[in-house]
């Protein structure tokens, strides 16, 4: 469990004992092995359902991602690097200048991942905000684009369907928090 002063720790039903386990870190999925936390600066980690903690080299970014089968992927100034499950350490599989932009969402078998790559950066202040595009990585290293704002659009919070036939992704046509706030130029998309 998540305590207030940003630390997980684990209770033993057993003992009725709590005892802090990591920190500084967010759940980010539950496998029949323990549950996974990403660091908020980097890192990963497997809390055990046994009581064992076992750190993950997911690679030097500071946004991580476990996949599904305990692999995991990190983006960060340095590109995108992956580590599956029975590599010894992570791999770079996209360079710092492709652009990589949040997190990359791994598809629930684990295979592959959607990410967000940006094109155009924003030119400056004012409504025009740059554009993406969703891109899709697949097992073999092959990369093709899904899907491309017809005009201009930042792209964010890539998600799987549960099937992972389809992603979806928020669309921001704007800059501007009040027009987001008001659900102008913001869109939810689905795209096989």
């Amino acid at each position: 469990m998540q305590g207030a002063d940003d630390q997980i720790y684990r209770y033993d039903g057993r003992t009725g004992a709590l005892e802090s386990v990591w920190g500084k870190s967010t759940f980010d999925l539950e496998a029949a092995a323990g549950a996974y936390v990403v660091g908020r600066h980097g890192g990963a980690a497997l809390l055990g359902w046994d009581g064992s903690t076992t750190e993950l080299s997911c690679g030097p970014g500071a946004a991580a991602r476990v996949s599904p089968t305990g692999g995991c992927g990190s983006v960060g100034p340095d590109g995108l690097f992956v580590r599956l499950v029975g590599d010894a350490a992570a791999r770079q599989v996209l360079p710092a200048d492709w652009a990589a932009g949040g997190v990359p969402t791994w598809s629930p078998d684990g295979r592959r991942l959607l990410l967000v790559r940006g094109i155009e950066p924003r030119p400056g202040p004012g409504m025009d905000p740059g554009l993406a595009a969703l891109w899709l990585l697949e097992p073999d290293g092959r990369l093709r684009e899904v899907y491309r704002p017809p005009e201009r659009g930042v792209l964010t919070a890539p998600s799987w369907s549960p099937d992972g036939t389809k992603a979806l992704v928020r669309q921001y046509e704007t800059t501007s928090a009040s027009f987001a706030a008001d659900g102008v130029g913001v869109s939810t998309l689905v795209i096989d």
